[in-house]
């Protein structure tokens, strides 16, 4: 039973697609919001913040969109060189399709 399973992997695309999609999702999930929430539940615990309660919220803030920075970054990376390595080309004998949109 276990042999079949990378088969069936490696013949339906649609299979591919939806595992793909299911693990990107979580990763966004994870990326996009627990780990800022993570950071700012840590930062509420530094001794400088809570020294300055007036400028607490600008720093975490500043570091916060420091790191959605590097994170939209790194996607926009990921998917670039993803898109770069693995291009999908038309077939020679595919019609273009006509530009003219919904009629």
């Amino acid at each position: 039973m276990q042999g079949q399973v990378p088969g069936r992997l490696a013949q339906s695309a649609w299979l591919r697609v939806a595992i793909v999609s299911l693990l990107m999702t979580i990763a966004f999930l994870v990326f996009y919001g627990a780990i800022p929430s993570a950071l700012l539940a840590w930062t509420d615990e530094w001794a400088i913040l809570e020294d300055n309660p007036e400028i607490a919220p600008r720093i975490r803030d500043v570091g916060i969109m420091g790191y959605h920075g590097g994170v939209v970054t790194a996607t926009f990376l990921a998917f670039s060189l993803y898109q770069r390595l693995h291009p999908v080309n038309a077939d020679a004998d595919e019609a273009k399709r006509d530009p003219g949109g919904y009629r």
